[in-house]
């Protein structure tokens, strides 16, 4: 559809995701993602694995993960006055 209308990326247009799913690098160019490190997330689930096995009945708890940008390519500049 974008070579139809004679689009490319990322100089027409920006391409970004939230995954690390493998097949974003065979895209070309690679496609930018926001990632959540591993280890940061191993770590969180020990966490809450953890209070589960103390206490089995708890209250809803909001953990906020921090992302990581992994660069890929697909994103170009801002356009020229934002």
């Amino acid at each position: 559809c974008l070579m139809e209308r004679s689009m490319a990326v990322p100089k027409d247009i920006s391409v970004l995701t939230i995954g690390s799913d493998p097949m974003l690098q065979c895209f070309s160019p690679p496609i930018s993602y926001y990632q959540t490190p591993f280890r940061q997330l191993a770590r969180a689930l020990a966490s809450m694995i953890r209070l589960h096995i103390q206490a089995p009945v708890l209250e809803p708890e909001v953990r906020i993960l921090q992302t990581e940008y992994v660069s890929g390519g697909s994103v170009g500049p801002a356009p020229p006055g934002n």
